[in-house]
């Protein structure tokens, strides 16, 4: 269970499965959070654009849509995390040593 505030009475409370209020036991809706997107980076023939997606999958797919690459060239579109959670993402050898 996760502690968000209800729509309703205005109070933080515990929220069940069905998404409602537990405090006030009224049908009130409760708020839940928006899930914030990750940021990826995506190249395609010496070109970049940034693309905000729920996943790499969905950042694939927007870059896709954007770059128009013709269906041989698919698979040279290659997208990068680069934010999660509002922070920057920095990809590192070292460990590779």
């Amino acid at each position: 269970m996760e502690k968000i505030e209800c729509s309703g009475c205005g109070l933080p409370t515990q929220v069940d499965d069905d998404g409602l209020c537990n405090t006030c036991h009224d049908k009130a809706e409760v708020a839940l959070p928006t899930p914030v997107k990750s940021g990826y980076i995506c190249f395609y023939d010496r070109k970049q654009i940034e693309v905000y997606a729920d996943g790499l999958f969905a950042a694939k797919e927007e870059a896709l849509r954007q770059f128009k690459p013709p269906k041989s060239k698919l698979h040279m579109v290659h997208c990068h995390l680069a934010e999660k959670d509002g922070q920057p993402v920095v990809h590192s050898t070292a460990s590779l040593g």
